[in-house]
């Protein structure tokens, strides 16, 4: 078997138009607006770089998108960490994802 060069740009680009269809057919169907809730420990750069890049893609997407910044590690406890997630999302419009196409 022969290897086969992709190009991951345009291969990430039409993923992303998919996505965007799916979540705009969902609200316009009444369906909640799906959303990425990230909750950043500490101050690594390479990890804020990171989280902005998810929210970036995520609203062009359609989607919410929720941070919070639980400071430094060795100095918040697990509820500071976890904490926000509740509040984003009690759970009441929480559901896992059954389509995983």
């Amino acid at each position: 078997m022969s290897a086969k060069i992709i190009d991951g740009n345009a291969a990430s680009s039409a993923l992303r138009e998919g996505l965007a269809a799916r979540v705009a057919k969902l609200k316009a169907d009444g369906g909640p607006t799906p959303g990425l809730a990230v909750v950043l420990v500490g101050s690594d750069p390479a990890s804020q770089v990171y989280v902005k890049s998810k929210h970036k893609r995520a609203t062009e997407t359609g989607m919410n998108s929720f941070e919070h910044l639980a400071g430094d590690p060795a100095g918040a406890g697990r509820h500071a960490q976890q904490g926000p997630v509740g509040a984003w999302d009690p759970g009441s419009t929480a559901s896992a994802p059954t389509d995983r196409r």
